[in-house]
Formats: C-alpha cells, structure tokens, sequence
C-alpha cells in the first residue's frame, strides 16, 4: 500500500506534480455514517515521457487502497483510479496524492483533498450574532457575527448574508482559514434604513468546486430607539435571541 502524507493545515493543495497533475477528485458532498463512499480520481501524466503512476489515500489515519494499483502512462494523457471506504461517524477530510515510479521507488508527487460531510452535521457553526435590537434611520449599524469550525481539520470559512430587499452586506474579513474548534469573528456595518429590517447571515466553508452553505440564522433589528435597558442582541438559536 503507498502511504500518503498530508501536508500542514490550511494548505488546499500543492502546487502541479514534477511529473503528475491531480486534475479532479470526484466523491460525494455528504455521507450517512456506514455508508459506503466511492471515489474517483483522475490524474494527468505532464510531458515527462512514459512513466507509471498510482494514487494513494488516507482520513485519519486510515490508508486507502485504489484501483489500479499503477498504470502505464504517456504524455498527456489521464488515467483514473477508483476507491471505496465506509464513511465513519463524522465528518471527515480525505487527503489523495499521485506517485510515480523511479525504476526503485515511489515518489509522492502531487496532493489534493476533499472535504466529505457526515449527513445532517455542518461543518460550521453561527453560535453568535451581535448587534443593536434597534436603530435609528440613517444610524450606523455594527454586526458581530461568531463562525465555529466543528470539523476536525482546519477549514477555509466565509460569512455571507442578504441585509433587506436582497442588498448584500460584507463582511470583514472576506475569508480566512480556522483552526478545529476555534471560532472566528466577522463584522460588517451598515446605515439603517427607514424601516425595520431581517438580518439573514449564513456560514460557509471553501471546497474545491466552491463555497458550501452549512448554518443559516436572522435576527430582526426595528427602526426606532432601543429602550434603556436593552442592550445588544446575541442570538442563541434559529429566530430566537436574548437581550445582554
């Protein structure tokens, strides 16, 4: 079996192979825990002459065994080698890599790896929005909101949201890798309008085909003075928020 070895987190991939090119990596979104997965990787032979190639895989610290073994390649052109594993109950992260054969060894080449969701678990969290309950128009509104990595590797995370009437707000910052565990703040600000609003913010995490949508939450801000002893509004669970 040829080994894989992961590169530190937060790196996606390395770049193109010296003699090999991880062009797709094809498995599933999402997986039920016992579920079988199969994968399928693709990878191009670069302009090196005839040389076999072979994949190897790992998720934790399971190596993962594809077929073929190796093929004989020329330039330019790809081979495919499949795989199958039974997803385990979590998410997981499962890290591919392409080799080549020198005449007496395997050489890991290029490196590559997708993000599989256990079924009905996201892979972030909104476990907090901070704001105003209420503003006056034209007032200068501050939103905190706190993402959580609940995967077990570090992830690329975004907050997104549509303000009112489908008019995007950015957040600060745009993206930025998260530790396991770790939670991460966004801010953004807007002028309140003239009239009360629904602030609709989502989580998002990178793959290699784009941005994934896991938590959705909203809170309501009114137009009007906050009365005195309301402060601003941390929500603890979807359409529900209490007053600190």
């Amino acid at each position: 079996m040829r080994m894989v070895t992961s590169p530190p987190s937060g790196i996606s991939a390395t770049a193109i192979g010296t003699k090999t090119w991880i062009v797709d990596i094809i498995a599933p979104a999402s997986a039920n825990a016992g579920e079988r997965v199969d994968v399928e990787v693709k990878v191009y032979c670069l302009p090196e002459g005839w040389i076999y190639i072979g994949v190897g895989g790992k998720y934790d610290d399971t190596q993962l065994s594809f077929t073929p073994l190796s093929l004989w390649m020329g330039p330019y052109t790809i081979g495919s080698f499949t795989s199958s594993f039974i997803m385990p109950n979590k998410s997981t992260r499962l890290h591919i890599a392409s080799l080549y054969y020198t005449g007496t060894e395997w050489i890991q080449d290029d490196y590559g790896y997708v993000d599989i969701a256990l079924t009905g678990v996201p892979l972030t969290e909104i476990v907090n929005i901070f704001g105003p309950i209420a503003a006056n128009a034209g007032e200068l509104v501050n939103i905190d909101v706190r993402v959580k990595n609940t995967f077990s590797e570090a992830l690329s995370i975004s907050c997104a949201t549509a303000l009112y009437d489908d008019t995007p707000l950015t957040f600060n910052p745009d993206y930025i890798w998260v530790d396991p565990g770790s939670i991460q703040s966004f801010t953004a600000s807007f002028a309140m309008p003239n009239k009360d609003i629904r602030l609709r913010v989502g989580s998002f995490h990178w793959t290699e085909t784009g941005w994934v949508q896991d938590d959705y939450r909203y809170v309501d801000i009114l137009l009007g003075e906050a009365p005195p002893e309301e402060g601003v509004v941390q929500l603890v669970s979807v359409n529900t928020y209490v007053v600190r």
